[in-house]
């Protein structure tokens, strides 16, 4: 389940996915490009180490390449932004 917070985006991850698993919620931050990165390699540990299955697994890592490609969006927009800012106070200014 991926679920949107004020800090950022949130992905529960439950290993291994049995009706009345009494393990633990995981949780993967994926707010920022970074802790993308890290969700990735916790994700490969998991699997490596046999906590999650690779179908699960492959949810999660489509998951985060939405949020990454979400986050590059963003970015794009901001600097978007600040350049048709920076092109209008030129524009006030009479050059």
């Amino acid at each position: 389940m991926i679920a949107a917070n004020r800090g950022g985006v949130w992905a529960d991850v439950h290993a291994p996915r049995f009706i009345g698993d009494d393990m633990a919620k995981k949780r993967l931050k994926m707010g920022t490009s970074t802790e993308v990165r890290r969700a990735v390699n916790r994700i490969n540990n998991m699997v490596l180490n046999g906590e999650l299955d690779a179908k699960t697994a492959n949810a999660l890592l489509y998951g985060c390449n939405v949020c990454l490609n979400a986050i590059r969006t963003d970015d794009q927009q901001a600097k978007l932004n600040e350049l048709e800012r920076l092109m209008r106070e030129f524009e006030q200014n009479g050059h």
